[in-house]
């Protein structure tokens, strides 16, 4: 099974410039290209949030929406 990336890995991936990620289903609509996190959860790996949410990634020049996995994000 492919797994998620953490959370740290995701702010890495992003701050490396190489996507954006969004919630799904999103109450704002908004796409995000950085990401915060409390230190204590750096090692661990994205899951969906308390309201139901979860992360999705793209590549830039990719035009879907996909699972922040090891395979996707590296």
């Amino acid at each position: 099974m492919n797994k998620n990336i953490t959370n740290k890995e995701l702010a890495d991936w992003l701050a490396e410039g190489k996507g954006e990620w969004k919630h799904e289903p999103s109450h704002s609509g908004k796409v995000y290209d950085f990401y915060w996190f409390d230190p204590k959860d750096a090692d661990k790996k994205i899951t969906v949030n308390e309201e139901g949410q979860r992360i999705v990634v793209r590549k830039y020049g990719d035009s879907e929406w996909h699972s922040p996995t090891e395979d996707y994000c590296f």
